[in-house]
């Protein structure tokens, strides 16, 4: 699993995210990414996708 991210003047970039091929399908991106937005909340960072 991978996230990639950027942290800049307070906020967090998100560029890009992957689960591998034999993962896909058992909803562990959908978790990751329920876990990052998580984190923003609790941290108080603006968040912006690209």
């Amino acid at each position: 699993m991978l996230a990639d991210y950027v942290l800049r003047d307070g906020k967090m970039y998100l560029t890009h995210s992957e689960v591998p091929g034999e993962l896909r399908g058992q909803g562990i991106g959908k978790r990751m990414l329920e876990n990052t937005f998580e984190y923003i909340q609790e941290h108080n960072i603006k968040a912006v996708a690209i």
